[in-house]
């Protein structure tokens, strides 16, 4: 069966972005297009403080200021080197973040998971065909296992690989397209989408 063409430039995309990434890190990205940030949220005033808190203590970032991550639905990881490097202020950026986690309504868990076991199969696929040669992911057994167990537990959201994090330092938010800063605006069509 043949692979839907925004499916191949999804994996291919973030591939391209972050080449050390892990079976963890594709579910991460196709789990936070499908899920925005609302997970992440347990209140307001809790979330802004660690905003603050990861924006001073952070002093290395992921080059990648801006990414698309919208197999689903079309949120962007907007990078808090951002907010460092003030081009953008921390107000229009925290409620950008807040309004995707609540006026937006994500992709039902179920409908998510019945699409991860085709997103799971094109990626073995497109890495034995065209990324990697005859190689896979790695750790990608162990990975697929850990988030099957997840998945059996109820649980649908996960951090990025150790592996993703020592070579990538990420440090964002997921911003949905009708809510990203208007500084930004211009800055979408200049970046690879899906969709």
């Amino acid at each position: 069966m043949a692979i839907a063409k925004e499916l191949i430039k999804a994996i291919f995309n973030e591939h391209q972005a972050h080449p050390q990434l892990t079976l963890i890190d594709y579910y991460k990205y196709f789990s936070q297009s499908a899920f925005g940030p609302g997970h992440i949220i347990k209140d307001i005033d809790s979330a802004r403080a660690y905003l603050e808190k990861e924006l001073e203590e952070s002093t290395a970032f992921d080059p990648i200021e801006i990414q698309a991550c919208d197999y689903f639905l079309p949120f962007y990881r907007v990078n808090l080197s951002l907010l460092k490097e003030e081009k953008l202020g921390i107000d229009e950026y925290f409620t950008a973040f807040i309004k995707s986690a609540h006026e937006i309504e994500p992709i039902k868990q179920m409908h998510f998971l019945a699409r991860w076991e085709n997103i799971v199969n094109a990626i073995k696929k497109l890495y034995i065909m065209n990324i990697e040669g005859d190689e896979q992911l790695p750790s990608f057994a162990q990975d697929l296992f850990f988030l099957q167990e997840m998945h059996q537990q109820g649980q649908y959201i996960c951090h990025h690989s150790n592996q993703f994090k020592r070579a990538y330092n990420p440090h964002y938010r997921l911003i949905h397209r009708d809510f990203i800063p208007k500084a930004l605006i211009n800055d979408l069509a200049k970046i690879p989408h899906c969709r």
